[in-house]
């Protein structure tokens, strides 16, 4: 007789504590999926950061109008480079540690350089990255968590140096951004290398710096120098 007693007991007890278990349980289905987003809304590049933003905003709207992912809603968290690589680096560990499950990022190859010098891309519980405007041969051909939706910018060098060289231009001059250094830089030596291939005249490019005081007219005698050099 106790012992039906107790067992009475023990099931009335445990009934609120499964309930609130089913609750929690409930809770976790129907806790959102996390996204990060980093890009430069502000700053130099903050036009290539703002469409990236308003295309992922309007993606993740319609996904979640539609039921999101799994019955799960979708929750962005957005933070701004700056056009900074000290920031773009701080804004990817941030995003990871509020737990999301991919960041789409970031705008240029630039900020995309910072935040690999900053954190170990190949560990296998680095959070994956995508971004649909990081172009820099840099990035291509390495077993990481990075993935892009636009062809690195190999082809678009060497079709350059052939489309110069099937106008009949002999000579070749450079110049590329050092402020961009992590894309312009293999662009423009792939690009000369492509046009010495095809015949052409070339030196190595010459760097200048957009961020910096800078005349253009010092820029185009650089140029010319190289050209006449060769």
């Amino acid at each position: 007789m106790r012992k039906r007693v107790l067992e009475t007991r023990f099931r009335q007890a445990m009934r609120p504590v499964c309930f609130l278990l089913v609750l929690l349980l409930v809770a976790c289905a129907q806790e959102p999926i996390r996204v990060g987003f980093a890009g430069s809304i502000t700053g130099r590049q903050s036009a290539l950061g703002l469409e990236g933003k308003e295309a992922v905003e309007l993606a993740i709207a319609e996904a979640n109008e539609a039921g999101g992912v799994g019955g799960r809603r979708l929750l962005l968290y957005v933070r701004d480079d700056a056009d900074d690589p000290a920031r773009a680096a701080a804004n990817h560990l941030e995003l990871e540690r509020l737990g999301v499950v991919a960041v789409i990022g970031h705008s240029t190859s630039v900020m995309m350089q910072a935040a690999f010098d900053a954190l170990d891309f190949y560990a296998e519980a680095r959070v994956p990255v995508i971004s649909g405007t990081v172009s820099s041969s840099l990035f291509s051909g390495k077993a990481d968590s990075f993935f892009r939706v636009v062809n690195d910018s190999t082809r678009e060098a060497v079709f350059g140096a052939e489309f110069l060289r099937g106008l009949g231009v002999e000579a070749l001059a450079v110049a590329y951004d050092a402020a961009n250094e992590s894309y312009a830089l293999t662009y423009a030596q792939l690009m000369v290398e492509s046009f010495r291939r095809l015949g052409g005249r070339s030196a190595p490019p010459v760097a200048f710096n957009s961020t910096a005081p800078a005349s253009d007219a010092a820029v185009a005698e650089s140029l010319l120098e190289v050209v006449g050099g060769e």
